[in-house]
């Protein structure tokens, strides 16, 4: 059944099912299926798709955007909520829910950005920058700046600088300078300098 209502002021277009294993759209609103719709397979974005729930594979031209992601995403900005899987984009960025734990568990690979609004369990690697809002537990490797707002349990790498805002368990390396605001207990490497504030 096709159903037409008012959602963030726009109309929404599309059938509604319990889910779909297909999903196909050209842009935002316009899909087979509502973005509420939760899709277990695959879904397809010409130039951008928008579902709140995807556990499967999703490709977008442009855009993919969900506020759940399990499986494999692959687009030139992947932007959403919680990661449960890999993503594989331009600029990957993820948040954590109230309560749905860390906003990455997984691998978010980007060419330019990650942002892991919330904890990371898992990898962080860009030819660029590189944040996570939370702890760390993993590796995080930036081309270029490699950052945590928390506790970091594993290796950090940045090309440029690495910064830990509290504690450091393991390596980290700076090609210049690497900071750790907290306790450090491992290496830390900076071409310029190093700095342990504690």
């Amino acid at each position: 059944m096709e159903e037409e209502s008012v959602e963030e002021g726009r109309p929404a277009r599309g059938f509604v099912l319990p889910w779909t294993p297909l999903q196909l759209g050209v842009a935002g609103n316009w899909q087979i299926f509502r973005k509420d719709t939760p899709v277990r397979g695959l879904r397809l974005g010409l130039l951008s798709d928008d579902t709140k729930d995807v556990a499967g594979i999703s490709l977008a031209g442009v855009v993919s955007r969900s506020e759940r992601r399990g499986g494999i995403e692959a687009a030139p900005v992947a932007h959403g909520g919680r990661l449960r899987g890999l993503s594989l984009a331009g600029v990957s960025l993820a948040k954590a829910e109230d309560g749905s734990g860390p906003a990455v568990r997984g691998f978010q690979a980007s060419v330019a950005y990650n942002r892991a609004k919330g904890d990371t369990q898992g990898l962080q690697l860009s030819s660029g920058v590189n944040r996570t809002a939370g702890d760390l537990t993993g590796p995080q490797v930036g081309g270029l700046v490699s950052t945590t707002a928390g506790d970091l349990t594993g290796l950090q790498v940045g090309g440029l600088v690495s910064t830990t805002a509290r504690n450091l368990s393991g390596p980290q390396v700076g090609g210049l300078v690497s900071t750790t605001a907290g306790n450090l207990t491992g290496l830390q490497i900076g071409g310029a300098g190093q700095h342990n504030c504690r």
